[in-house]
């Protein structure tokens, strides 16, 4: 059964400054990754959810897309596992919904899907970089 744990959550205010300063974008209609690798010893994938307050006021419409959005991401997660199985490298990823409108689960889970397909793509195997890729 998938989990989705506190070892795998991207904690550390550092760790998402760096991110939204140097990461790379993917974008798939209104969810939008930005991703880093750094070096290490395993296969590790740290993941933060974002929603804009700019676009959504309430914390409760706020709350409720980042509750959809990781229960995709717990679903679908072991397939960009699977594609990235034999690297050693730690990949900070964080998703961002950036559509003002509230989502419904089947358009997230088809966009997720899509980034972690072009995800599996993009991101270099043990270079500690990630391919340049436009916005």
């Amino acid at each position: 059964m998938p989990t989705f744990t506190k070892t795998e959550r991207l904690c550390g205010v550092k760790s998402i400054e760096l991110l939204f300063k140097e990461g790379k974008s993917v974008k798939a209609g209104p969810v939008k990754a930005l991703f880093q690798q750094h070096e290490s010893g395993k296969l590790e994938i740290k993941v933060v959810m974002v929603v804009p307050k700019r676009n959504f006021k309430l914390a409760h419409d706020r709350n409720r897309i980042k509750r959809q959005m990781r229960e995709v991401w717990r679903l679908k997660k072991e397939k960009l596992h699977h594609a990235l199985d034999s690297q050693t490298f730690t990949l900070h990823l964080g998703l961002l919904y950036i559509s003002k409108s509230l989502p419904e689960y089947v358009e997230l889970e088809k966009r997720i899907d899509s980034i972690i397909n072009q995800l599996a793509i993009h991101v270099k195997p043990n270079t500690g970089t990630s391919a340049n890729l436009a916005d």
